[in-house]
C-alpha cells in the first residue's frame, strides 16, 4: 500500500505523489492537497508535482499558494508531456494567467496538432479574451481535421459554437446549439450558466 510504502521509505516523494494522485481522483482534495505538498518537501523543484499540487491547492480554493508553486513555469518548458502541459494550462487560466495558458496551449499544439483537448481549451482561452473571429477559425480547423471523432467531442464544439453565436448577439441559434450540445459531464454547470443566460435575454425561462 502507498501508506506503508510511505512508512518504509520516508524520503520518497512517489508514494506520496500516487497517494496524492489518487485522492485527487476520487475527488478527496484537502487530503490530496496535504500528500502532494509532502511530496514537494521531499523533492521541492519536480516540476510534475508542483503541478498536481497546484491543482489540488485551485480545487481547494488555496489560489495563493496555487499560484506560488507554479510562478517559476516558464524554467520549466519544454515539459514533453501533453497531459502535464493541458493541466498546466488549465490551472494558469484558473489563476487568471490568460496569457501563460495560451501560450503552452499555443506551443503544445505546434508540436502536436491533433490534440482535441488542447484545441478547446485554447477556444476557451480565446473566449476568456473575447476573440472571436480565432474561437471561429479553430472551431472551423478543428472539424476540416477531422477530430470531432465521437459525441463527447461533438458536444465539445457544439458549446462553443454556440458561446460564439451568444457574443454575436444570434441568441436563437445559440439556444439551439446549447440545448443540443448538453453538458460534456455531470459535473458541467457551466454549461447550464450559459444557456440560463440565454434564456434570460430572450426572456424566456
Amino acid at each position: 500500500s502507498f501508506e506503508e510504502s510511505i512508512r518504509l521509505d520516508p524520503r520518497n516523494p512517489a508514494p506520496q505523489l500516487n497517494l496524492g494522485l489518487l485522492l485527487l481522483q476520487r475527488g478527496e482534495f484537502l487530503a490530496a492537497r496535504e500528500r502532494l505538498l509532502d511530496a514537494i518537501e521531499r523533492d521541492p523543484n519536480e516540476p510534475l508535482i508542483r503541478i498536481h499540487a497546484a491543482t489540488a491547492c485551485a480545487r481547494c480554493q488555496d489560489f495563493d499558494r496555487a499560484e506560488a508553486l507554479l510562478k517559476p513555469w516558464r524554467q520549466w518548458m519544454p515539459l514533453n508531456d501533453p497531459s502535464l502541459q493541458l493541466e498546466l494550462a488549465n490551472n494558469l487560466l484558473l489563476l487568471s494567467d490568460g496569457p501563460g495558458s495560451q501560450t503552452l496551449l499555443e506551443d503544445l499544439l505546434r508540436t502536436a496538432p491533433d490534440n482535441f483537448e488542447a484545441r478547446i481549451r485554447l477556444a476557451g482561452v480565446y473566449e476568456r479574451m473575447n476573440r472571436v473571429d480565432d474561437i471561429e477559425t479553430l472551431l472551423d480547423a478543428t472539424v476540416a481535421a477531422a477530430l470531432v471523432s465521437n459525441d463527447d467531442r461533438r458536444i465539445a464544439v457544439d458549446q462553443l459554437r454556440g458561446g460564439l453565436a451568444a457574443r454575436r448577439g444570434h441568441l436563437g441559434e445559440a439556444r439551439a446549439l446549447m440545448e443540443s450540445a448538453g453538458p460534456r459531464h455531470h459535473e458541467d454547470a457551466s454549461h447550464y450558466f450559459e444557456l440560463a443566460k440565454v434564456y434570460d435575454k430572450l426572456g424566456e425561462t
